[in-house]
C-alpha cells in the first residue's frame, strides 16, 4: 500500500527493535473488527512462543477504552498487552515503530472485495 499522507519517512533514521516483534491494532470495537477473535489469536501467540518475543498494542477510541479494558483486562494482563488511545498526532510516529498491523476479518464476500478506508491512510 502507498501512504496518501505527505509525511517524509527515512527508514534508516530509526531502527526497529529486532528482538521483539511489535504489533498494533488501531481502531474501533465494531462487531466486524472481530476483537474477541483477535484477542484470542494474540493470547495463543503469546502462550505458544518465547516469552517477551512480542509486544501487542491495542489503541481504541477514548470513548470505548474503559469498556474494552473492563471486558478484556484478564487476557490483556496475561499477554502483557498495552490498551490505550492515541491522539491523531501520535498515530503515524507509533505506526513507524511497529512491525505488524493487525486486522482480522471474517471470510465473507464483502470482506474479499472491500478495503477499509483507513488502510489507505497508512
Amino acid at each position: 500500500m502507498l501512504p496518501i499522507l505527505n509525511i517524509k519517512y527515512n527508514p534508516i533514521a530509526k531502527q526497529m527493535d529486532r528482538n521483539k516483534i511489535r504489533s498494533i491494532y488501531l481502531g474501533g470495537l465494531q462487531t466486524w473488527q472481530n476483537i474477541d477473535k483477535m484477542i484470542q489469536v494474540v493470547y495463543d501467540t503469546v502462550i505458544n512462543n518465547e516469552a517477551g518475543k512480542y509486544e501487542f498494542n491495542f489503541f481504541i477510541p477514548q470513548s470505548n477504552l474503559e469498556g474494552f479494558i473492563d471486558k478484556y483486562s484478564l487476557k490483556l494482563h496475561n499477554i502483557n498487552a498495552n490498551a490505550s488511545t492515541l491522539s491523531r498526532d501520535e498515530v503515524i510516529p507509533f505506526l513507524k515503530e511497529c512491525h505488524i498491523g493487525f486486522v482480522l476479518r471474517d471470510d465473507i464476500i464483502v470482506n474479499r472485495v472491500a478495503c477499509p478506508t483507513n488502510w489507505l491512510n497508512i
